[in-house]
């Protein structure tokens, strides 16, 4: 088994500046509650879920001696901090999932009186804390020493789908730019305006501005720190000079500091400081009125001691649909502009799912992904194709496809889905059935390629496919004999991570077809995104598409967009044919290259592709040191 490249995803810019792309953890808007609590217990074995009990008890009461303030200053200093420097080591194996996780567990606890000031070694006790209770769910799926002797093929197969999943799911989720998110919000949510103003006294429009304007607010307060850090540094170099060269005493260069030249930059700066991440409720009144920021602060800001019980990662966290923090009356901390992007989409799409509304909002939905795949697919073959959308191989409309493109002598068919994974239940075998259920449904994956595979086997086997029209009028016909390679693609609205990056776990097919390519729009518009950087178009995504399909079965990976970054960055993906090894572990920072290109697109520093050769470690190593107990089975 090989690993290649790095460890940690180091995630890039939005438009706003320093706010990144980051793993918004656990976006899904659908959550099954269905015998959580029942299912707790019975998956872990007993020791291992006390101990899981146990540390989260620990974690509740070392963060309940700390203030609001200082825990929810700690989380975002070191989380942008690990993001803006690449060789920062935040010490999480899930960092923003367990920050949200541990701002979760600080909601059920009240405000101490006196607050401590949470320091450096309170941070690293956390640290090892969330560690081990996150770790806790992954050991679960091991074997123990008694059960090593009666494993059988069907116990593997079942936890090589599972276990993935169930970690993908609730310690990743969705990856999205702010500007995607937003761009979501606008073209899924604004048609449900009257709805949600029902439902919260605050349209999507509504949300959608009153956040923009928070992290507008956000991102000029950090500059201004910035600079008000930069511009006290340079004061206390210059008097740390002076003092040294000219042997002042101490009360002399407390005498120098203290004069106001000297002492307005560290004004500034505490009055940043001050401000930093803050966010009022009167503020928001001036600006947007009464009744929209009333209806916003209740809609998204969270109170300390408002939450009775959280305790596992499988729960709802209301951290994650409340992401500002009050600290104060009417006074509110904001560590992370994109999560409260990612709150608004969220909160939002589920509240339409459990309206009068659904039907109506799963139709749009659909209609709406088609259109995004469209677009995205123009980007690449620009007018140097043939696009046909919503089209039937009969004229009594049986058989519909979503896009088929024509380029050269290639034939693309692309079906887009935009049902969510489910939720996996903790049970391994319960959440096999289920997983499987959901992949082959009509709304699954499998039933994507299906549809798609059709068109391969209708060329083969009677040498045309027609073509028609919503209206059954017939648009085209596509001979074999005009078609050398015929590429099958299923486009996902959400995230399906390591199921659809290795679809050999799931995928029903015949050996003689190809696998198909699959991808969520978010990965597939970030990726289009950078090769039009690049300028690249058709050529490249078919040299991309004729070894990627190859893979199925070799590469462990959470995300394709990091497949798509090695792929530019060591110039095509033949490398991982080439490698001995049974199983190929992609690192998570491949999606880096995209973030460059991504950031020179919105004034960042200009992004010069140098092509090199990947870097291979063997993952077993990794494994011993984190499971010392399990790493060598």
């Amino acid at each position: 088994m090989g690993s290649v490249g790095a460890k940690y995803r180091n995630a890039g810019r939005t438009e706003g500046g320093n706010f990144p792309r980051y793993w918004l953890l656990g976006g899904q808007v659908i959550h099954n509650t269905d015998n959580k609590h029942v299912e707790r217990s019975k998956v872990m074995n007993p020791e291992l879920h006390q101990s899981l009990i146990h540390n989260t008890e620990r974690l509740r009461d070392l963060i309940r001696l700390y203030s609001t303030e200082s825990v929810v200053g700690m989380c975002s200093v070191r989380f942008y901090h690990w993001l803006s420097d690449s060789d920062a080591d935040i010490a999480l194996v899930s960092p923003f999932r367990q920050l949200f996780f541990l701002l979760g567990v600080l909601l059920t606890t009240h405000e101490p009186e006196p607050a401590q000031d949470f320091g450096d070694d309170a941070w690293n006790a956390c640290v090892q804390l969330l560690n081990d209770i996150f770790l806790s769910y992954a050991v679960m799926y091991w074997p123990t020493t008694e059960e090593l002797p009666t494993l059988s093929e069907e116990w593997r197969n079942v936890r090589e789908v599972a276990m993935p999943a169930f970690l993908d799911y609730f310690n990743t989720g969705l990856t999205a730019s702010v500007e995607q998110i937003s761009e979501r919000i606008l073209r899924y949510l604004v048609p449900f305006n009257a709805v949600l103003t029902h439902e919260f006294g605050i349209s999507a429009t509504q949300s959608h501005t009153v956040t923009h304007w928070i992290a507008e607010r956000l991102q000029q307060g950090a500059d201004e720190l910035q600079q008000a850090a930069e511009a006290s540094e340079k004061v206390r170099k210059r008097l740390l000079m002076r003092a040294q060269k000219e042997r002042w005493s101490l009360d002399k260069l407390r005498a120098e500091a203290a004069k106001p030249k000297n002492a307005r930059p560290f004004h500034k700066l505490f009055a940043a400081l001050d401000k930093h991440l803050k966010i009022t409720l009167d503020f928001l009144e001036r600006e947007f009125g009464s009744n929209i920021a009333q209806a916003y602060w209740n809609t998204f800001v969270s109170r300390r001691g408002s939450i009775s019980q959280f305790t596992y990662l499988t729960e709802h966290n209301p951290a994650e649909d409340k992401p500002l923090f009050e600290t104060a009356t009417h006074i509110c901390l904001c560590p992370f502009a994109n999560a409260l992007f990612a709150a608004v989409m969220q909160v939002t799409e589920r509240q339409l799912l459990a309206s009068s509304s659904r039907e109506s909002f799963l139709r749009m939905r659909d209609r709406l992904l088609e259109d995004e795949v469209d677009e995205q697919f123009r980007r690449i073959f620009r007018t140097a194709a043939d696009f046909y959308s919503h089209v039937y191989e009969n004229a009594d409309l049986h058989h519909e496809h979503d896009l088929i493109i024509k380029w050269d002598r290639k034939l693309f068919v692309i079906e887009a889905k935009a049902s969510p994974p489910v939720e996996p239940f903790r049970d391994p075998e319960r959440a096999f059935v289920r997983i499987k259920r959901a992949f082959q449904s009509e709304t699954g994956v499998q039933r994507a390629f299906d549809q798609a595979n059709r068109v391969l086997h209708k060329l083969s086997r009677e040498g045309v496919i027609r073509l028609y029209s919503v209206d059954g009028n017939l648009l085209v016909e596509l001979h074999r004999d005009d078609i050398d390679t015929v590429y099958t693609i299923c486009v996902t609205r959400d995230n399906f991570g390591p199921l659809s990056v290795d679809l050999s776990l799931l995928l029903e097919k015949n050996d003689a077809d190809p696998y198909p390519w699959a991808i969520n729009i978010f990965d597939l518009t970030y990726m289009f995104g950078g090769w039009e950087y690049l300028g690249w178009g058709p050529d490249e995504l078919c040299k991309y598409l004729d070894v990627r399909v190859r893979l199925h079965g070799k590469i462990i990976s959470f995300d394709e967009i990091d497949l798509a970054g090695f792929f530019v960055q060591h110039g095509g993906l033949h490398h991982l044919l080439q490698l001995k090894a049974d199983k190929i572990q992609l690192a998570s920072n491949y999606s880096d290259v995209f973030d460059k290109m991504y950031s020179a697109t919105k004034g960042g520093p200009p992004f010069t592709l140098v092509v090199t050769n990947p870097v291979v470690a063997d993952i077993k190593e990794q494994l011993a040191r984190i499971f010392p107990d399990i790493g060598s089975h």
